[in-house]
């Protein structure tokens, strides 16, 4: 694995601001002054796994653009494939079935494949580069005990490192994005900067499978090389060894500047949807123009990959919405199930499950599987059914015109729907609401947060098909009413979710926890071997404190040498020597930090 730059411009903070009311436009350039005044000369930096097609890569571009605007220095790095193409394939599928577990859903990822009895299965299967087949019950524990898999995880990271080291330099502060990075924690750590973890995944409800996927990623996050705070936006998930003071809660970071939330009229929306192929062309086939985050003009060029029986429909026609990632959890098949069993039966409405091309997420591996998955449903379904059901892959190749595409299928939903098994983020839900958009969500996670039932939205049980299906049909049979629930979304989503409030709760935040790293830094003894403040459990060697082992014991090679107990004629460490009067209390060899959960 290795790190890539992402090239992103600056967005401009009087942009965002001119579609703030002035107590919020004040509170913007307070949040700017924060941000500056925390970071100083440091940079921010932000890595994640995909470019385009998720949540956290929309929020993660705006957070950049919107920090280089106000003046700050910040970067944004991908994880990607190296040179071993087998091990990064495994290292993804790993990250995806540990998602797959916080989210209480472990086996779910890759549905077809079976189980396998045991850590050094798994790790057989890893090192072979084969997909990962899913956790089984108490497989994270054995990985922890037997370090197979997990070794591997921290292995196939490791080859970032060279790229950390080059990237960040001390004081920086870095934000590892998802699950996947996690392995990134203790590479940033040793580099010398401040580290949040963020995760948008997670459940409110335990079992045995978060139980098994939040103990896989424990190593990697607690202990003196873990993450000094922890963001997660559905704090109900997070497991008990996660310190409750170093634990935020960010809401998802609508940004109406992006291709995929600007505003679009109504012929746009339909030249774009003809275009692509999923509506009926009309007398107007151009005007498919849209404003790029920079404020350049862009075009939807490029058609999308659409598996529908007969022409697409005419724009009149009444259409449910699914249009976000290839992802188990979403349940796409679940969707077309009910779809075809509760709504088709009693409306005239079109259903479109779009998602990103397959295989232009690579923080999605599992995509393929997915969709091959509602292919094989969509072929089952009676030819009249299937006549209404459009399967579509969107291009990714320009991220910008990716998410016009789908600003443009949103606008034109009269239901958008997100039938989600497991929520932690719930961007698709909340862009829909900023639009206007009535919306169907599974009453999970964050949409209960999100959603206000029967008044910004109707929330529903994803595992009851009938009772799913039902809601959409409330809303189809009843546009009025269906159009003031979308009124009421757009001014909860304007009040609560535009990229400001976010702005602010992150550069409190930073703030906090500049602080809280520089008053440790203050009371911190210094490192006998480096001179560097000790601030996480100590290394003990005798009565002295060292910031880590690889330090405790060049120190000691050391002072062998200086006391004639060490071998050749060379100086091991350097130029300072340890204190005379300490070398008598050296014993063999340095004590290991116990484990205190990240605890300072």
């Amino acid at each position: 694995m290795g790190l890539r730059q992402v090239d992103v411009g600056a967005v401009a903070p009087d942009r965002l601001a001119a579609l703030l009311s002035p107590g919020r436009r004040a509170e913007l350039i307070a949040s700017g002054a924060r941000l500056r005044a925390a970071l100083g000369e440091q940079a921010l930096v932000c890595i994640g796994m995909s470019r385009t097609g998720t949540g956290v890569a929309d929020l993660t571009e705006a957070v950049v653009t919107a920090s280089r605007g106000l003046g700050i220095q910040a970067r944004w790095l991908l994880l990607e494939s190296g040179r071993d193409a087998g091990a990064d394939t495994a290292f993804r599928r790993l990250a995806e079935q540990v998602c797959h577990a916080i989210n209480g859903l472990a086996g779910m990822g890759n549905p077809r494949q079976a189980g396998i009895a045991s850590a050094d299965g798994l790790a057989g299967v890893l090192r072979a580069g084969q997909a990962a087949p899913a956790l089984y019950p108490g497989a994270a524990a054995a990985l922890n005990q037997q370090s197979a898999a997990a070794t591997l995880y921290r292995q196939a990271a490791a080859g970032a490192g060279a790229d950390v080291r080059d990237l960040v330099r001390p004081g920086d502060v870095v934000v590892c994005m998802g699950v996947a990075t996690a392995a990134l924690v203790p590479l940033a750590k040793r580099a010398g900067a401040t580290v949040v973890w963020s995760c948008r995944s997670g459940t409110e409800t335990a079992n045995e499978h978060t139980r098994e996927g939040w103990e896989f990623l424990r190593p990697f996050l607690t202990g003196p090389e873990g993450a000094d705070a922890f963001v997660l936006s559905l704090p109900a998930a997070a497991p008990d060894w996660l310190p409750s003071h170093r634990l935020y809660t960010l809401p998802p970071l609508l940004d109406p500047l992006s291709a995929k939330n600007q505003p679009m009229d109504t012929a746009t929306v339909r030249a774009v949807l003809s275009h692509v192929g999923l509506l009926q062309r009309g007398e107007q086939a151009s005007g498919t123009v849209f404003v790029r985050r920079d404020g350049s003009p862009g075009r939807v060029d490029r058609h999308a990959d659409i598996l529908q029986t007969g022409a697409p429909p005419p724009a009149e026609v009444p259409m449910v919405i699914y249009a976000t990632r290839w992802a188990a959890r979403k349940d796409p098949v679940g969707l077309l199930a009910c779809f075809a069993d509760e709504v088709a039966p009693h409306t005239d409405a079109h259903l479109v499950l779009a998602g990103p091309a397959v295989h232009g997420v690579p923080a999605d591996p599992d995509a393929p599987e997915v969709f091959a998955d509602c292919l094989a449903a969509w072929r089952r379904l009676p030819h009249a059914v299937r006549t209404r059901v459009h399967l579509a892959c969107l291009p990714v190749a320009d991220p910008e015109e990716y998410g016009a595409i789908v600003n443009a299928l949103q606008r034109h939903a009269s239901v958008v729907v997100d039938k989600s098994l497991a929520e932690a983020h719930g961007l698709t839900v909340v862009e829909a609401m900023y639009k206007a958009r009535p919306v169907v969500a599974g009453a999970v996670g964050v949409h209960a947060d999100h959603i206000r039932d029967e008044w910004t939205g109707l929330l529903a049980d994803p595992r009851d098909p009938a009772g799913f299906g039902k809601a959409i049909r409330r809303l189809l049979d009843d546009p009025t009413w269906a159009s003031q629930l979308g009124t009421a979304a757009h001014r909860h989503a304007v009040a609560d979710f535009l990229g400001d409030r976010h702005l602010t709760q992150w550069s409190r935040m930073l703030a906090e926890l500049r602080a809280d790293v520089a008053a440790r830094t203050e009371v911190a003894a210094l490192c006998p071997g480096c001179s560097r403040p000790v601030l996480h459990t100590p290394v003990q060697v005798g009565e002295l404190d060292f910031c880590s082992a690889p330090c405790a014991r060049a120190w000691q090679a050391r002072a062998a040498w200086l006391s004639g107990a060490g071998d050749g004629d060379v100086d091991p460490v350097g130029s300072t020597p340890p204190r005379i009067g300490d070398l008598v209390r050296l014993p063999t060899g340095p004590r290991e930090p116990a484990d205190t959960g990240g605890r300072a």
